[in-house]
């Protein structure tokens, strides 16, 4: 990483935006000689400070260095230091005699960022917003009590879309399935009764009341493509959905009467029967890339239809990086990783 990061940002209740932030590298340096402070060429910043060192050490003069991360990194920066003594000059040969010790908080950037920014955050009082624009971390400032009162409260609009990757490399088979929800949050939440009903939320749903409808694509990969022997059809997917919802409906049943019992209620219970899979389209490819390119014109087209804000989910064996280069379209929405569930049928290591 150079240091700069990616932030999803919801503006008001109906606007997703990108906005990147800069992740300036702190150290801190124990000189046996005074230092020049303040910026020190165009990315150095030097400030004396007072800090407790590890194990009680004591310091003779305690610097904090602030740089850019592709600065730290090139691990040259400590001879960008000036001694106030213009007879020093600071070099590989001498940086033991003139410098005692390098602190770093060894805390990940990412993690520094999240700590920083809280789950709400908003520019500093005396910055404008940007647009296109970086934010150094300091320019903006969290939100201890917003006024809507939770993170991803029910006032912001939204749609979600998941997606499933699942490929055995020893086989050569798989599948990847696309699910674009109807529906969503806040202003495309269903309502039932004059009441929002929000999937984010299942225990607020009556039994039986939320339709989790969606519009599916599957793509199976098997060496061959599309001259195999196509064992399965996209009706019978439909009806393995419904299968599953009624599977889904006899679970929460007994978690119901559970409850009864003192145990807890299911998030399952507020599945409709009257739940909507319909699978727009079912191929056969040969290999993974025509799998995952089939998804990738999906989400294409999706974004291209201007359909608000959509937070993409995903199950993948892949790691992210790498799934991101591969299906190049989901780094246009915030993606979430969500984890396999449990059981050999699901363990991309099998």
């Amino acid at each position: 990483s150079d240091g700069t990061f990616l932030l999803w940002v919801m503006i008001g209740t109906k606007s997703l935006q990108r906005i990147r932030i800069k992740m300036s590298r702190t150290v801190y340096v124990d000189s046996r000689v005074e230092l020049e402070q303040g910026m020190i060429g165009s990315l150095l910043f030097v400030k004396r400070v007072e800090k407790h060192l590890p194990h009680q050490k004591s310091s003779f003069a305690l610097y904090e260095v602030s740089m850019p991360e592709f600065l730290y990194r090139s691990s040259n920066w400590i001879e960008q230091l000036k001694p106030k003594d213009s007879t020093l000059v600071v070099n590989t040969e001498n940086l033991n005699r003139m410098f005692e010790s390098v602190y770093e908080m060894g805390t990940p950037l990412l993690l520094r960022a999240v700590m920083h920014l809280g789950s709400v955050c908003r520019p500093g009082k005396d910055k404008d917003a940007k647009t296109g624009k970086v934010y150094d971390l300091s320019e903006l400032s969290p939100v201890s009590r917003p006024h809507e009162g939770e993170y991803l409260h029910t006032q912001l609009t939204y749609r979600r879309i998941f997606l499933y990757e699942n490929l055995n490399q020893k086989k050569k088979t798989g599948l990847v399935g696309l699910f674009v929800m109807d529906g969503g949050s806040g202003d495309r939440a269903q309502t039932v009764g004059g009441s929002s009903l929000d999937l984010s939320r299942p225990q607020a749903s009556a039994n039986r009341s939320f339709a989790m409808n969606s519009t599916c694509y599957f793509w199976v990969v098997k060496p061959g493509g599309k001259k195999v022997q196509k064992n399965i059809t996209a009706r019978q997917c439909e009806g393995m959905f419904r299968q599953l919802l009624t599977q889904l409906q006899d679970l929460a049943a007994g978690d119901v009467d559970g409850e009864e019992e003192g145990g807890n209620p299911s998030e399952y219970s507020c599945l409709s029967l009257d739940s909507n899979c319909v699978v727009s389209s079912l191929i056969y490819v040969k290999d993974e890339g025509g799998a995952l390119a089939g998804a990738d014109d999906i989400l294409k087209s999706y974004l291209q239809s201007n359909n608000g804000p959509t937070i993409l989910l995903s199950n993948t064996t892949k790691p992210q990086p790498q799934f991101r280069k591969l299906v190049p379209s989901c780094n246009s929405f915030p993606l979430v990783p969500l984890a396999f569930p449990p059981g050999p049928a699901h363990n991309p290591s099998s």
